[in-house]
């Protein structure tokens, strides 16, 4: 679970960035 979290966290701040960008 922790990794699947871990993914979806690091997923989601990409996300972010981009659309941040």
């Amino acid at each position: 679970r922790t990794a699947f979290v871990k993914a979806a966290r690091t997923a989601g701040l990409l996300v972010t960035g981009r659309k941040s960008t």
